[in-house]
């Protein structure tokens, strides 16, 4: 029941991508696994891995369906280039993770990660619920963005401390609140 899904949507100015994502186990460590140049708005890329679905799609890409099958939990890199016209996905390289930038112009690319996990996941889902703040099931960049608007009005639930080398409330908000809050984050649930 859980997807995940990664676009290119937001790269300004818009110009071509190609997506791919690579496995990290020791079964498929650098392999990658699945990869796509156009399935996004215009000519930027996406995959959609998961049983839910279908998700709506962004703008005019594809429908977030889990079209790219559906993937067991383990870790897993993304790496999203600019598509250069000729050198097609070899960019992405097959294995060891052999991403490049093939591109001679100077370029950033967006890269967003989407994807659900049970509700009350950890304590870094302070999220965003139809911008009102508050568990919404997902770690994203909601979580970061309630947090740090948390932290600068120095509302308690930022207050995720350090007190002795355990997280805790301490009273203080400071570098320790921001520590703890990626730890959790990464921590996942």
């Amino acid at each position: 029941g859980t997807f995940l899904d990664s676009d290119t949507e937001g790269t300004t100015p818009l110009f071509d991508t190609i997506i791919g994502l690579y496995g990290g186990d020791s079964a498929n460590a650098g392999q990658r696994l699945a990869f796509d140049d156009d399935d996004g708005s215009g000519n930027l890329s996406q995959l959609s891995f998961g049983a839910v679905g279908p998700r709506a799609p962004i703008g005019n890409s594809m429908p977030r369906n889990g079209r790219d099958s559906s993937l067991a939990a383990g870790t897993y890199y993304v790496a999203a280039v600019p598509y250069v016209s000729g050198t097609g996905t070899a960019a992405l390289g097959t294995t060891e993770f052999g991403a490049t930038n093939p591109d001679t112009v100077a370029r950033t690319v967006t890269l967003n990660l989407r994807y659900n996990l049970p509700l009350g996941c950890g304590p870094a889902d302070v999220g965003s619920q139809g911008g009102v703040a508050g568990a919404d099931g997902v770690l994203d960049n909601n979580d970061f963005v309630v947090f740090i608007n948390y932290f600068f009005n120095q509302n308690p639930i930022a207050d995720k401390g350090m007190q002795g080398g355990v997280a805790g409330a301490d009273g203080l908000f400071d570098n320790n609140d921001f520590i703890v809050f990626i730890d959790q984050f990464f921590a996942g649930c």
